[in-house]
């Protein structure tokens, strides 16, 4: 097991190299931001080119919550370049060629948390950057772009790029990605007994305006009844989902979302005996589910800042028995499922969040590539959550090294002949 990790005052990254989401997410942990943050500002004051100190200024800014100022930031670095590198340890081992979009960082798997322990040099190429694009040395490519309607725009050209790619790449199919949409899980699961992906009907803000003056649901969409999930098209985090328990609950959430399309689901009550809601992420490499965390809540709306696991042993101890028999209890009874899950998404790389529901199904309520997975928890509190986490991570490295091995071999084959 790994010892906790101590955030160095990281005024300065290596030549050429940016500190990272990993390392600054660690920084302010420890309250080391504003010192890390001085120490960034005055290499920029002293140099306007220094693409890397710019770059890791946008990160922490996205970190403590400011989106917008964040992004003018890294804009301005993707002015400069289009590449950005990140060493974990000496970063030897593994040169990790790494493509992702410069909108919000939360929009790109969190692959630096994926190698914080290991021999990795991760390459960052933005394929939206204004700067030219210049592919550096690399053993293997790890499409790291997430579903969003914003990264559509970039998934559908990248699609036909992909096809003629040189070397190993993993995720190397925006297709799938593309496919990974609330409202189509519906379908691809329907068939499957041990999955219930309830119907995400995508819907204008006019539909739900007629919802709200009192029309039937079933001029919506047959078969829904009160309850009803609402939330905003691209939205992940909760954010914006609400439960709708009659016609008089649209008019005020329409008062406070002006969105012009949203997804209307049903309410599925997923508590458990003790009146606790369990949302679960899972984390698939290569088909293969790994545990990544099991947020105990109080309330239906499950998210693990929020469900207030740090406050409560008797919420951590649900937790830690989950993940410890996670391989031989959890993913056994739920084989078959997670087979489906993993074989009909086809992505490499990829998670869910979902729950179990009352009869012992699989209840999924998203897939995406770059939910958050990291391990970040202090082990004082979540001593269990390190060995789950390190099997996670290792398993993401090993698919990695796999891919690169077998290009090697290949490569060393095709001179030998």
């Amino acid at each position: 097991m790994r010892a906790e990790r101590v955030s160095p005052l990281m005024s300065e990254s290596p030549p050429s190299s940016i500190i990272g989401m990993a390392a600054l997410a660690r920084c302010l942990i420890a309250g080391d931001n504003a010192a890390v943050w001085d120490g960034l500002s005055e290499r920029y004051q002293a140099d306007s080119t220094d693409a890397d100190a710019l770059f890791d200024m946008a990160m922490l800014l996205r970190l403590t919550g400011k989106a917008d100022e964040s992004l003018a930031l890294q804009s301005t670095a993707l002015g400069l370049k289009s590449y950005f590198t990140c060493r974990h340890a000496r970063g030897e081992a593994l040169q990790v060629l790494v493509l992702v979009t410069g909108a919000d960082v939360m929009s790109n798997a969190p692959i630096d948390f994926l190698c914080e322990d290991a021999e990795v040099t991760l390459h960052f190429l933005h394929v939206d950057a204004t700067a030219p694009m210049v592919l550096p040395p690399h053993d293997v490519t790890f499409v790291a772009i997430g579903l969003s309607e914003a990264n559509r725009a970039i998934l559908e050209p990248l699609t036909g790029v992909m096809r003629t790619w040189q070397g190993p790449v993993m995720n190397g199919d925006p297709e799938r990605v593309l496919a990974m949409t609330r409202d189509a899980a519906c379908e691809l699961f329907r068939d499957c007994p041990g999955i219930l992906a309830p119907a995400n009907l995508k819907v204008s803000r006019a539909a739900v305006e007629t919802l709200s003056r009192g029309d039937a649901l079933n001029e919506v969409r047959d078969g829904f009844a009160y309850p009803l999930l609402i939330r905003p098209l691209d939205t992940h985090g909760g954010k914006g989902l609400e439960r709708i328990d009659d016609a008089a609950g649209w008019r005020g959430y329409l008062d406070r979302f002006p969105d012009d399309v949203f997804y209307l689901a049903p309410f599925v009550d997923y508590s458990d005996g003790r009146g606790w809601f369990q949302k679960l992420r899972i984390t698939f490499i290569d088909g293969r589910p790994y545990a990544a965390h099991n947020a105990v809540s109080d309330h239906w709306l499950a998210h693990y800042i929020s469900a207030g696991m740090l406050d409560s042993a008797e919420k951590r101890a649900v937790e830690e028995a989950w993940m410890a028999g996670f391989d031989a209890d959890f993913a056994v009874r739920h084989a078959e499922a997670l087979h489906a899950i993993a074989e009909r998404f086809g992505v490499d790389y990829f998670s869910i969040d979902c729950a179990e529901t009352r009869d012992g199904r699989l209840l999924l309520f998203e897939a995406d590539v770059a939910s958050i997975v990291h391990a970040l928890d202090p082990i004082a509190v979540f001593p269990y959550k390190r060995a789950a986490m390190d099997k996670l991570f290792t398993g993401f490295i090993g698919a990695l090294q796999r891919r690169a091995r077998a290009d090697a071999d290949d490569a060393t084959d095709k001179a030998a002949a």
